[in-house]
């Protein structure tokens, strides 16, 4: 994993660098450059006693027990275990692993954990122990949830962890701090632990009230003098689809916003606590039907975009600048984005994509900047021209007048740059400006394929009449044949005139048919044989089999000179789902070069594969000397020969 520490590393040379190669600078799709945080709920103890907790010890082996039934393995944290058919193990307990940990947060762009607090030696705080003797825990900060178990008298105590340097600060110089419920704290207790900070030299603490109720939280938080409000989660019932949830949830942060008090929003990845219904727990009880579908790694980031955007459009509601995700750790109680076992980083991918863009190449789009007037653009319910007044960048920009539907905007066919590069996720980005008023925007990709029409969108955000970027990244899919795409923005209500500059569209994954939806297509056999299949297939509607190997770097390969070259040298993420017809086998994922020295082999760590379908996921680090003159990508066992299925490869440049 030192790989992906290099990412923290690269200097502003490196990125001048690629910008000078034509490729599309990064995209502000973090619009107010949020602090994302993370609630842990360390409770994978294992054999740990658990002293501290009321209504049992032994905390990790409960959790262990509802994850054990196989159905729900897929929820096994990296460090998990499987023991048996309906067994399991998921400890943290050692350093390596916590290092592991941050690493795989710090890599995603998360800004800080947030650890619900119990007290010294309870067991439970055997993951924030390990946190704080890790050497790299400066690349992902701290915070604490507290509740009834820290009593105000350990406040004196917490003082000296806000001083640290990894302590979460918001405002400048203010800590973080959580409070989980009503009526831990008195207003007293809260004026003493403010005091005391004071006095320790910095800024009053930043106290956020957590509650389900809008009503609760504001009121509580006015009874003790906290500075906001927000929740731990939102529960869902019924097996509701995750897009209910989160429908619900974007409601509630309105809710809560209606109450006068100031809000950080909350992000749920997930609600489904059945492992817990299933088998008891000993501290909390669930009703049977409360439960939600499980979450697509796209849908999590997608809910995270939003909460970012509702961050920038409520700047005074939001002043903390800040959200917190439930949760990096609730394996059991169903909300997670800590990797594990079978999907490997699938969630913290998406996240990456939303909070740290990789480079994305050369943009496809025509006339980018209304340089060359209205070319390669089309009216859709309005009128275009060229304008030298409202300019971003350049000489010109794009005037669109006489709206007469919200809609009413420039489009631009893409239909070729998506046959060209695939389905997956394009980040797309403009300026804009409105000629009076404001109003919420998004960019959409607008298809028609065998199935119908469909509307992609990046989340809204808001825009006056000052330029700003308006960005996200954008999932697109289709069925049978695309027939049309096009691009374009959008306003919610607004038919007020717009101006428009520097819009791009990029894809970050550098692969051709990455997910074998065109067969074997961009795919070359090597000491092996290739072919497409339906029938095991990770994702979409295709993978590929790669049979008859007559060595461990039978694989199927793709040639990636060019995209080295256009890149540069550097860390790349590389990844790739695989699974075996037969057996079990260590896989890696391989980048062979060629350059003017030799041939030299760039490769991921290793990872267990089985007869379902797995992740292998890792920053690869590539040089190269003199002339580069052949350089692919592929998979290599580490012993086995035997058939393998893979699907949705990814390449791409990390900044």
């Amino acid at each position: 994993m030192n790989a992906a520490f290099r990412t923290l590393h690269l200097t502003c040379v490196l990125l001048l660098a690629l910008l000078g190669l034509g490729q599309i600078p990064l995209h502000a799709v973090n619009p107010r450059g949020t602090a994302v945080g993370a609630i842990r709920w360390d409770g994978n103890t294992g054999d740990t006693p658990t002293f501290g907790w009321a209504n049992g010890n032994y905390v990790g082996q409960q959790v262990e027990r509802a994850l054990g039934p196989n159905q729900y393995h897929f929820r096994l944290p990296f460090f998990g275990v499987e023991t048996g058919t309906d067994t399991a193990q998921a400890r943290e307990l050692t350093q390596a692993v916590m290092d592991r940990d941050i690493i795989y947060a710090t890599t995603a762009g998360i800004d800080y954990w947030a650890f619900v607090f119990y007290p010294d030696g309870s067991g439970m705080d055997t993951a924030r122990n390990l946190y704080s003797s890790s050497a790299y825990k400066s690349y992902v900060n701290y915070c604490f949830v507290a509740s009834g178990q820290m009593p105000a008298s350990y406040f004196s105590t917490l003082v000296t962890k806000f001083a640290q340097s990894n302590y979460q600060k918001v405002l400048g110089n203010r800590p973080l701090l959580y409070i989980f419920g009503t009526g831990v704290y008195s207003a007293s207790d809260i004026t003493n632990l403010r005091n005391q900070t004071v006095t320790a030299g910095l800024g009053t603490p930043y106290i956020v009230v957590m509650t389900f109720s809008a009503s609760a939280a504001s009121t509580e938080a006015t009874n003790i003098g906290a500075d906001a409000i927000s929740s731990y989660c939102s529960p869902e019932i019924d097996g509701a689809l995750y897009s209910t949830l989160v429908s619900a949830e974007n409601s509630n942060w309105n809710s809560f916003m209606a109450t006068g008090t100031k809000v950080v929003p909350w992000v749920t990845s997930g609600w489904d606590p059945r492992p817990r219904i299933d088998h008891p727990v000993t501290w909390t009880s669930y009703p049977s039907t409360e439960w939600c579908q499980t979450a697509t790694p796209w849908q999590i980031a997608s809910h995270l975009q939003e909460g970012l955007n509702w961050v920038d459009s409520n700047p005074t509601v939001a002043d903390a600048n800040t959200v917190i995700l439930y949760a990096w750790n609730e394996f059991d109680e169903g909300g997670w984005l800590c990797p594990t076992l079978y999907t490997g980083t699938d969630r913290l991918d998406m996240l990456k994509a939303i909070l740290d863009p990789a480079v994305v190449g050369v943009n496809s789009l025509a006339n980018p900047g209304f340089e060359s007037g209205t070319t390669s653009w089309a009216a859709q319910s309005a009128t275009l021209a060229q304008s030298i007044t409202m300019v971003h960048s350049g000489s010109y920009s794009l005037h669109i007048s006489n709206r007469s539907a919200i809609w009413g905007t420039a489009t631009q066919d893409v239909k070729s740059t998506l046959l060209a590069k695939g389905q997956g996720l394009y980040t797309a980005s403009t300026w804009a400006a409105l000629g009076n008023g404001s109003d919420t925007i998004r960019i959409v990709i607008h298809t028609t394929d065998s199935s119908g029409s469909y509307w992609f969108t990046t989340s809204p955000m808001t825009l006056g009449t000052a330029y700003k970027q308006l960005a996200g990244v954008i999932n697109v899919t289709w069925s049978g044949t695309l027939a049309s795409a096009i691009i374009y923005t959008q306003t919610t209500s607004s038919l007020a005139d717009l101006y428009e500059d520097d819009f791009s569209l990029g894809m970050a994954n550098q692969l051709t048919n990455a997910g074998f939806e065109n067969g074997a297509s961009s795919w070359a056999a090597q000491t092996s044989s290739i072919a497409a299949s339906s029938t095991n297939v990770h994702n979409g509607t295709g993978s590929l089999q790669i049979y008859n190997r007559t060595a461990i770097y039978g694989a199927a390969t793709q040639n990636v000179t060019s995209v080295l070259l256009a890149n540069g040298q550097g860390d790349y993420t590389a990844s790739a789902w695989a699974q075996f017809a037969s057996g079990t086998d260590n896989v890696i994922l391989v980048i062979n070069t060629t350059d003017s020295t030799g041939s030299h082999w760039f490769t991921s760590a290793p990872v267990a594969i089985s007869t379902r379908y797995k992740n292998i996921s890792d920053t690869i680090h590539v040089t190269w000397t003199g002339t580069l003159s052949r350089a692919l990508i592929y998979t290599q066992t580490a012993t086995s020969l035997a058939d393998l299925y893979e699907d949705d490869f990814s390449l791409s440049k990390l900044p």
